[in-house]
């Protein structure tokens, strides 16, 4: 709601550029077709057994057109001491565009588009979720899963500017392009 003015205008402002959408109104984030389920759970959460064959270790799982890893990283706080820390998780599931709409949409029928906030998340699409993972990935893969608290999701985008400045006007980083999260 408020004005300035300047020689230029940068628009590194993300992937739902408000810059980039008034400048190339045409160019907009296109759905990949899947989506990066994520959690974490803390570790002192996790089962004995299940703690020493995985925690120490960076775990990944390639189903069939699919990708999780997990790994340990630090607790809140950063707190790195044995029992304090976190497992971290992010699983690459395919899901067609209907089924996003659905995963968006919330308990009262509201669809929020592409994203919906966690705690937003119906919990049928949750229990949805962890019956794929015990489905599709590794036994421990789909453990650490349901013994998140609460798992959210992201949708996965192209995005491919014609042009990074327009007039007095440049894009910057996901302003511009996307670059899927999982090919570094």
């Amino acid at each position: 709601g408020t004005r300035a003015h300047g020689d230029l205008l940068i628009g590194a402002d993300g992937t739902r550029s408000t810059v980039r959408s008034q400048i190339l109104p045409e160019v907009e984030p296109q759905y990949a077709g899947y989506v990066a389920w994520r959690g974490l759970v803390p570790e002192s959460t996790l089962p004995a057994d299940l703690h020493a064959e995985i925690f120490m270790h960076n775990m990944v799982c390639y189903p069939d057109g699919e990708a999780m890893t997990a790994y340990p990283v630090p607790g809140p706080d950063n707190d790195v001491r044995p029992g304090h820390r976190s497992y971290n998780w992010v699983w690459y599931h395919p899901l067609d565009a209907e089924g996003l709409a659905a995963l968006c949409t919330d308990a009262a029928g509201h669809c929020h588009g592409t994203a919906i906030a966690p705690a937003a998340i119906r919990p049928e699409a949750i229990a949805a979720m962890v019956a794929a993972a015990r489905n599709a990935l590794a036994p421990q893969c789909a453990g650490v899963s349901e013994l998140t608290a609460q798992p959210f999701f992201q949708a996965i985008v192209d995005l491919e500017s014609p042009r990074m400045a327009v007039g007095r006007a440049a894009l910057l980083g996901d302003a511009a392009f996307v670059a899927r999260p999982h090919v570094g």
